[in-house]
């Protein structure tokens, strides 16, 4: 009638290309719970603090964007739900980053493209349909006519006819 799922990841400290970004501590956490026929979740916990960029202190806020530079951007608190439902029975499936860093340029060391995840934490849940109802029996079954029936006689193939003449029909 109930589940519940949780995740979280932490990290102390953070120091990324020589100090361009900071942070003093960072969390993931994500949860997600079930109750009769519904889902829901949420990333309370989940947590940036003392994030510096580029030598500015900045507040991270869900689904908040940080210019870095020329050389990409960062997304603080990101996260993703997806409460979809099967047959009436709802689901929760969360994700929760807590910070991600895109570069959109090659910057120490990386390529453009690449993508750095800190504090990443995801939960899912499924409401489970209760199992079918049981057929109710008020009382004994009906009872059946029983029809007698004759026992049928064994088929034989048709005897040939014969002819005036005396010869089988099969041979001319």
């Amino acid at each position: 009638s109930s589940a519940t799922s949780t995740a979280t990841s932490q990290v102390g400290s953070l120091n990324v290309f020589n100090g361009e970004v900071t942070a003093s501590a960072i969390e993931g956490a994500a949860r997600g719970s079930t109750r009769g026929k519904s889902a829901r979740g949420d990333f309370a916990g989940a947590s940036v603090s003392g994030l510096t960029v580029l030598g500015a202190e900045v507040s991270a806020a869900p689904n908040g964007r940080v210019a870095l530079g020329d050389w990409g951007y960062a997304v603080t608190l990101e996260q993703g739900t997806d409460t979809s439902s099967n047959r009436g029975y709802q689901g929760y499936h969360g994700f929760v980053t807590a910070l991600a860093i895109h570069l959109t340029a090659a910057h120490g060391g990386l390529p453009a493209g690449s993508e750095i995840q800190v504090g990443y934490a995801e939960a899912s849940v499924q409401a489970a349909a209760p199992p079918p109802p049981k057929p109710v029996v008020t009382g004994p079954p009906p009872k059946q006519k029983k029809t007698k029936q004759k026992p049928s006689k064994p088929r034989s193939a048709p005897e040939p006819k014969r002819s005036g003449t005396g010869s089988s029909p099969l041979v001319q």
